[in-house]
């Protein structure tokens, strides 16, 4: 019976080293996958967020001056930034190598993206010249927009690793 139990004892510890083998592998591949996915991801997000602050910036105006002019010479405000662009098609990365609600919330900003320029064009309807109130409802929807993909940056930074992006002087 002794040897049977070294025999049953081996074989069970082979299993246990073989599953522990095999976790810490996982476990590796992971942090790869979501070190990738960080570095990926974060340069779409900082090339958005730049986009987010660029609009928040326009003021309509071009040299001093609101930058639309009528036939009339009535001045009115033109935006003269353009709504930056985000999608995620193309962007080949494991997905799952990161919080499901983390990436929820990033995978949405195209919808939160589509709102806000939904909710633009409703403003924009309704304004009359010089459109001010639609330019300052723009420069807010971004700026709002920008700050939220920059916490969201900030937590994919920690989650995936990648270090911050040293500062230019």
């Amino acid at each position: 019976m002794d040897a049977l139990e070294k025999i049953i004892g081996g074989v069970v510890m082979g299993w246990l080293l073989a599953q522990l083998a095999d976790i810490w592998k996982r476990g590796r591949e992971r942090k790869a996958d979501a070190a990738y996915l960080g570095a990926t991801v974060l340069i779409q997000l900082e090339r958005f967020i730049h986009g987010c602050a660029s609009i928040a910036g326009d003021d309509g105006m071009a040299y001093g001056r609101p930058a639309g002019r009528t036939d009339d010479g009535e001045e009115y405000y033109v935006a003269q930034t353009k709504i930056p662009e985000l999608t995620w098609d193309g962007v080949k990365v494991e997905w799952k190598s990161i919080d499901p609600i983390l990436m929820y919330t990033i995978l949405s900003i195209p919808l939160e993206l589509d709102e806000a320029k939904d909710h633009l064009q409703g403003v924009s309807e309704y304004d009359d010249p010089p459109y001010d109130r639609y330019i300052a409802e723009r420069q807010l929807r971004f700026a709002e927009l920008g700050v939220m993909v920059a916490d969201l940056a900030k937590q994919l930074r920690l989650a995936s690793r990648v270090p911050t992006r040293p500062a230019k002087e």
